[in-house]
């Protein structure tokens, strides 16, 4: 399956194409085998070793008092994940597999049926959000992090990557133990994106990221992944660490990888 590079044409038709993530894309690549374009939103599961299995946003917190209660953490940029929207962020949906949820404006949610255990897969979809997948850690807050689908869509065709239809997205944190994020290292994901590189976080900007090792976020994005398990390689200055990862069609995973 040919994929479509987001280029020229992709301003013309990015509404529509993010908007229900799939469209057909007649002017562009007139000789192209399949045109159409996919941002893949979600996640699937992270794998162990030195990962972090729970990805949510470092110093955001649910409330704790109530266990009912939880929060999508919509995120001001991809880059930074400890930085939530307190607006924009209602009507997403929150589902698991004995429990679901509705956020109102800044995230927050009250669960519906039970919470979830560790090791549940949390599904993150509409309401601007792109969907994605998060596993749950027994104990770990009710924080489940998100990027919205026009930020996700910018990226994309800021840096030209090319994203076939069916494929999945990785989002790697790499961290400090104490959750600092870790800038200069590198990902290798195995087996790798046909045509996308690996790009990453940049203190320039919040959507041209770079091939050059995870900026002052310590973000490492892979999109056009093959579906399935993949391994996950983090390496630089500060370590190294290895991680299983279960890439999803058309979803982004979110991971944390801690380098001590």
């Amino acid at each position: 399956m040919a994929g479509v590079r987001y280029g020229a044409c992709m301003s013309a038709i990015r509404s529509l194409a993010f908007g229900v993530l799939v469209v057909a894309v007649s002017a562009c690549a007139a000789n192209d085998e399949d045109r159409n374009v996919i941002v893949p939103p979600g996640g699937g599961p992270p794998g162990g070793g030195s990962a972090g299995p729970d990805a949510a946003p470092a110093e955001v917190d649910a409330d704790p008092s109530n266990p009912g209660n939880g929060r999508v953490c919509l995120l001001n940029q991809l880059r930074n994940r400890s930085s939530c929207r307190n607006t924009g962020a209602a009507g997403v949906a929150v589902e698991w597999d004995v429990g679901n949820a509705t956020t109102t404006a800044n995230g927050t949610f009250s669960i519906v049926g039970s919470p979830p255990s560790g090791g549940d897969q949390v599904l993150i979809s509409g309401g601007g959000a792109a969907t994605s997948v998060t596993t749950f850690v027994a104990g770990a807050p009710l924080v489940f992090p998100a990027v919205t689908i026009s930020e996700l869509s910018d990226i994309a065709t800021v840096n030209d990557l090319i994203v076939p239809l069916g494929t999945g997205g990785l989002l790697v944190y790499v961290v400090a133990e104490d959750g600092t994020p870790r800038p200069t290292h590198d990902l290798v994901v195995a087996p790798p994106a046909e045509s996308t590189p690996v790009i990453y976080d940049s203190a320039n900007s919040a959507t041209v990221w770079t091939t050059n090792g995870t900026g002052p976020g310590g973000a490492a994005l892979a999109l056009g992944l093959p579906p399935g398990v993949v391994e996950a390689v983090v390496t630089g200055p500060d370590g190294s660490a290895t991680v299983n990862v279960s890439i999803v069609a058309d979803t982004l995973r979110f991971v944390v990888v801690t380098i001590p």
